[in-house]
């Protein structure tokens, strides 16, 4: 077991010096344990062995499945925003949007006081001696300038946060004729096709490549902020570029075996962007999942459904019709059906496939990495996490999309194995926990100082450590809240607590209250789709849910550190 020395509310000289003295009280660095952390990007929870609601049952994620067996699993983690940005703002900060006052696109780093005078979770570990590598879509906005990626100003900010960062986000072979002109691959219908060439597209390279329907000129690229359009070398499924995903998983395998020679100790972070849109992978992993009978499997099933499941619900009713940014998940699941004559169970069983194949496809990028580490001497003395920044719906409640408030949207994978503490191979399935909790759990593994704040202007940590539930997986006891919370943004609303929807899960129950004071209530034991909302026939419940959601609330606007009573 790790020792772990607390510090708490020093000023600045005094949280250097102590910083200094807890580095000199590690005899080597190698008694200091790494960190390893792999996130993906919309994976919902259709991946195997996450315990629970296991979600799709024809999902092929063996790797993932292999690593659960010497880690530990949390069936009940949730995102603290079910969209890409404030969701892995929130994370890599470690505060709750409520501390921030960011509440979704910010980028936080120029726009929020709080987080100029808070480290992100990267730079926390290269200020306490770590060496930070990272790759791929970590963080949303990476750093101050990034978007301007040759500037001194992107350099200088770069180097504060990482020791070496390689690629930023890619999402991936793109199609069209030219960086300017992207659009959907060739065989996507219109009008969902109308979308665009992230959202709007879906498919396997090899089939629009050899499409009867490619035009003249049409080609794959690849790239992201600043340089999009960058050439995607593609021949034949043989002959081609790796995508973003593979690539930034033989870069961390080649970053293993140079840290394998190192003595300094490391937080190492790939993220890929798999299954985000657009759900292009190789034709291999398509074939996985055949639309017509007689293959590997039965047809590709769709998630389940119910008829007329949105007439007890709200959300559709609070998302702005004219906002193209804010409407998407009815928009897309409306226009998917209309693009297949709204014949939704063809509709939905191809674009199902699409996730499924992606799906698929990330699971083999994380099993190159985590081959790599098993093969190397860092495994015993190395923390690996296995995530993803929120779920994403496939038709639930017509709903296409990430950014509900329910379960598809809300809840994530979340695999961690911290060597000689984690009980391989179980699960934490009493209590719900939440991606803030990752921050406070690293530094108290890896034995830094509790006080994540440059100066008096930042924040404590929100979330509580999971270190009892890894060395006690079967607790029904933490320091943390007996529900997670996961905020859903209005832009109608002002950056104020309460102004926005919340939506939390305790063990047994998600509660649901929008700010207009609708609410919702499904008790995941008798009902694990949430089709039937309890809160009016389970007025109780559903009022010590709002109780418990008032009170998360003003637990979050002390803002204490959480670390410090160690």
């Amino acid at each position: 077991m790790f020792s772990v020395l607390r510090i708490s509310r020093l000023p600045v000289y005094a949280y250097i010096f102590c910083s200094i003295c807890l580095l000199g009280s590690f005899s080597t660095a190698a008694e200091r344990p790494n960190v390893l952390l792999i996130i993906c990007d919309d994976l919902n929870d259709w991946v195997c062995d996450i315990g629970g609601q296991e979600g799709h049952p024809q999902t092929v994620t063996p790797n993932i499945a292999r690593f659960a067996k010497s880690a530990t699993t949390f069936p009940l983690a949730y995102s603290n925003n079910p969209v890409c940005a404030p969701s892995r703002s929130s994370m890599m900060y470690g505060l709750y949007h409520q501390t921030s006052e960011c509440y979704f696109w910010e980028e936080w780093y120029e726009r929020s006081e709080v987080a100029k005078k808070s480290f992100t979770l990267n730079r926390f570990f290269k200020e306490n001696g770590y060496k930070t590598i990272g790759s791929g879509k970590v963080s949303h906005h990476m750093w101050a300038g990034y978007r301007n990626n040759n500037s001194p100003k992107s350099a200088e900010n770069r180097a504060r946060e990482w020791s070496h960062y390689e690629h930023l986000t890619d999402y991936g072979p793109y199609w069209g004729t030219s960086g300017k002109t992207l659009g959907a691959l060739p065989d996507v219908p219109y009008p969902f096709r109308e979308i665009g060439n992230i959202d709007g597209s879906y498919g396997s390279l090899e089939s629009a490549w050899n499409s009867p329907k490619r035009k003249n000129g049409e080609r794959f690229f690849c790239g992201g902020i600043p340089y999009w359009g960058a050439p995607f070398r593609y021949v034949s499924k043989d002959d081609r570029d790796p995508t973003p995903d593979e690539r930034n998983a033989s870069w961390t395998v080649n970053q293993i075996k140079e840290l394998e020679i190192s003595e300094e100790p490391f937080f190492l972070a790939v993220g890929f962007v798999r299954p985000h849109t657009p759900l292009h992978a190789p034709q291999k992993y398509f074939d996985l999942f055949p639309l017509e009978k007689g293959g590997i499997i039965d047809q590709v099933l769709i998630t389940q459904l119910v008829e007329n499941d949105i007439t007890d619900t709200h959300m559709h009713d609070l998302v702005p019709a004219r906002n193209k940014d804010r409407n998407k998940g009815p928009r897309y699941y409306q226009t998917l059906l209309e693009s297949y004559d709204q014949d939704k169970l063809h509709a939905l069983r191809v674009y199902t496939q699409a996730y499924l194949a992606c799906v698929a496809a990330v699971d083999d990028s994380i099993g190159t990495v985590i081959d790599a580490l098993e093969n190397s001497t860092l495994a015993e003395n190395t923390i690996v996490i296995i995530t993803s920044d929120h779920g994403f719906n496939v038709g639930e409640k017509e709903w296409l999309f990430k950014a509900s408030p329910w379960e598809e949207s809300c809840r994530v994978p979340l695999l961690i194995r911290a060597p000689s503490l984690s009980v391989p191979g179980s699960k934490v399935s009493n209590i719900p926990v939440s991606l803030i909790d990752l921050y406070p759990t690293l530094v108290d593994l890896c034995g830094l100082p509790t006080d994540n704040r440059m100066d008096s202007k930042g924040a404590f940590l929100d979330g509580y450590s999971l270190r009892t539930l890894l060395e006690n997986p079967e607790s029904r006891v933490w320091e943390g809240p007996n529900a997670a919370l996961t905020l859903i943004h209005d832009p109608k609303a002002s950056n104020k607590q309460g102004a926005h929807h919340y939506s939390i899960r305790s063990k047994n129950y998600r509660y649901i209250r929008y700010n207009n004071g609708k609410e919702e209530l499904y008790d995941h034991r008798t009902d694990p789709h949430e089709w039937e909302n309890l809160a009016t026939s389970q007025s109780k419940v559903a009022t010590r849910h709002r109780q418990i959601l008032h009170e998360m609330i003003q637990d979050i606007s002390k803002n204490r550190n959480r670390l410090e009573s160690h």
